[in-house]
């Protein structure tokens, strides 16, 4: 009989011991697992050359263009490059504006016409908030075709225009591509 007994304590003992062993590796038990999830990013870069007469294309000069008349065509050329490692919705605000002497000129004619025609390319969309839309995803290390190569000062220009300073100013902006709508026009948060 103390054998069934000794037997028994031990099968106790046994048991009790292998619940401690498992209650023990459940409270031990650990796993580490690292999760990195990198972001893209939308960055681009405005690009204002003109086309010198030997056909060079070359920076656009920051001082500006000096003696113009009415009737002349000034090569400036408006693209955007997608710096950033995401696709991206482009757009461009151009913003006209002629001055003499600090005062504010007319932009319209008295015949109704712009004073100063800038026309955009075929790839780009107005919108209706004056802005204009590239129609295609700008790719990373991409670069748009130019919103206007030129901009031309109407040869109707009066002598109102005399020594006229005339400022087109420039500003591109970028939205994620992907995830936010089949077109620039329909994306949302833009600048």
């Amino acid at each position: 009989m103390k054998k069934k007994q000794i037997f028994a304590l031990a099968v106790v003992a046994i048991l009790i011991s292998l619940s401690a062993k498992g209650t023990l590796s459940y409270f031990t038990s650990q796993i580490v697992t690292h999760n990195v999830i990198t972001t893209g990013r939308v960055r681009i870069q405005l690009e204002e050359t003109q086309e010198l007469t030997s056909g060079v294309e070359t920076e656009f000069p920051a001082g500006g263009i000096a003696g113009a008349l009415p009737g002349d065509r000034i090569s400036k050329i408006v693209r955007v490059k997608n710096t950033g490692s995401a696709d991206a919705w482009v757009r461009i605000e151009l913003e006209v504006s002629v001055t003499a002497g600090g005062t504010a000129l007319p932009l319209v004619l008295p015949n109704g016409e712009a004073a100063v025609l800038i026309t955009p390319l075929p790839e780009w969309s107005a919108g209706a908030d004056g802005l204009y839309y590239y129609k295609d995803k700008l790719l990373p290390e991409a670069t748009t075709p130019p919103l206007i190569r030129e901009v031309r000062l109407n040869p109707l220009m009066d002598n109102l225009y005399q020594g006229c300073k005339v400022t087109v100013s420039v500003k591109a902006h970028a939205v994620q591509a992907d995830h936010n709508g089949s077109t620039a026009a329909e994306a949302v948060g833009w600048p």
